[in-house]
């Protein structure tokens, strides 16, 4: 455990990089709109996909630049450690990926069952739908660096590792405050899905399996037709709701649901027990990664 000089310092420094991201990144997506075409100090304008594309894009360049400047500058750290190593990374890449359909088309067909939604329209649109893969690529990166790779990845250095957790998941779901439709609910399902993301983090210290779950979890979250954390994108499936209840999520999308937060429950009630089980995970995560030292449980 870090000394408590150390621990400021740490504090001080997680600190200054969240406001040089905040400011950053608002000014980069401000450029970014103005160059799309996107007029944003117009509240009644609604961007298209191609210009959300093209904002996150630059927040994307913001949020890559500020990590990279603070780990070498100012924490004096290889951006190696930021956990983005590929290798022996395609299967936490699929699993990920698994687990984001798996709750997402359950979630959907669960709704459906209990009447809480409807199929009003299947769309097809292939331009859009290579546009948002791209676009969910860009937010999962964009957050899982930032949330996982920077600041759990520094408060794991001065706290045990369930505190860490649970103030960098506070973190992740503050971050979204100002996402359209939050109530107590989403704070609460922003909060879990920052422990969901992040235990994987700490299990193997790479970032693959999270932003493909991450990816995954927005990505087909919007395909069956839910707002994904308030904001709508392109759907495959178009879905309508007799009303806006915490059973269907209403305008927030399933994020706003009770159900993602049992989801949540049981997927972290799993990856904890796992994480306990000797010569399971943890054996094979430090022979993935040729550690010379084992791996300490959560």
């Amino acid at each position: 455990m870090a000394s408590k000089s150390s621990k400021s310092e740490i504090w001080l420094n997680i600190i200054l990089f969240l406001l040089a991201f905040l400011i950053f990144v608002g000014l980069f997506e401000l450029l970014g709109s103005y160059i799309a075409g996107a007029n944003p100090l117009d509240e009644t304008i609604v961007t298209t996909i191609k210009q959300d594309v093209i904002i996150c894009f630059f927040g994307l360049i913001a949020s890559l630049s500020i990590v990279f400047i603070f780990m070498r500058y100012v924490d004096k750290e290889s951006i190696s450690l930021l956990g983005l190593s590929y290798d022996n990374r395609i299967k936490d890449i699929g699993r990920g990926l698994i687990v984001g359909l798996v709750i997402m088309g359950i979630g959907f067909l669960v709704l459906l069952l209990l009447s809480q939604i409807t199929v009003e329209n299947i769309e097809f649109n292939a331009e859009k739908l290579v546009l948002s893969i791209i676009l969910f690529v860009i937010v999962a990166v964009i957050e899982e660096v930032v949330c996982r790779g920077y600041i759990l990845r520094n408060l794991l250095k001065i706290h045990h590792g369930a505190t860490a957790l649970v103030i960098s998941s506070a973190i992740f779901a503050l971050l979204h405050a100002f996402n359209p439709h939050m109530g107590w609910i989403t704070y609460i399902n922003l909060f879990l899905a920052g422990i969901v993301l992040g235990l994987p983090y700490m299990l193997t210290k790479n970032l693959w399996f999270s932003i493909a779950l991450h990816f995954s979890w927005n990505f087909f979250q919007a395909l069956f037709g839910f707002s994904v954390s308030g904001q709508s994108s392109f759907s495959l499936v178009h879905i309508g709701r007799t009303e806006n209840n915490l059973i269907n999520g209403g305008d927030f999308g399933f994020e706003g649901s009770i159900f993602c937060v049992l989801a949540q429950l049981i997927f972290i009630g799993y990856m904890s027990y796992q994480a306990k089980r000797p010569n399971k995970i943890l054996v094979k995560v430090q022979q993935d990664l040729k550690l010379k030292t084992p791996l300490k449980r959560l």
